[in-house]
């Protein structure tokens, strides 16, 4: 397998951010890659700022973990409540077997 080129895989990043996501100013980028796929999540993470987007989140997936605790928050309008009450809690673990 060959390796992609830098500015071919920058390219490839922004199509996908601009077009494909169309993340603009202010925008928040969630990235979740594997180990493998750090190159791209590189790549689309510095899309996503050339784009405007306020934050990228990445988060790397790595199959050796068992459990994992996440706190999601709404981060733009339209919200009821006040942001610091909004919010979901979810816990999971890897199924035995």
């Amino acid at each position: 397998m060959s390796r992609v080129d830098d500015g071919s895989l920058a390219r490839y990043a922004d199509a996908i951010v601009r077009d494909g996501l169309q993340i603009g100013p202010g925008d928040v980028l969630a990235v979740h890659p594997e180990p493998i796929q750090r190159e791209f999540a590189i790549a689309l993470t510095e899309a996503g700022y050339r784009a405007g987007a306020r934050y990228v989140d990445v988060l790397e997936v790595d199959p050796r973990i068992e459990a994992v605790t996440v706190w999601v928050r709404k981060l733009r309008p339209p919200v009821p409540q006040q942001l610091a009450t909004s919010g979901v809690r979810l816990h999971r673990e890897r199924a035995q077997g």
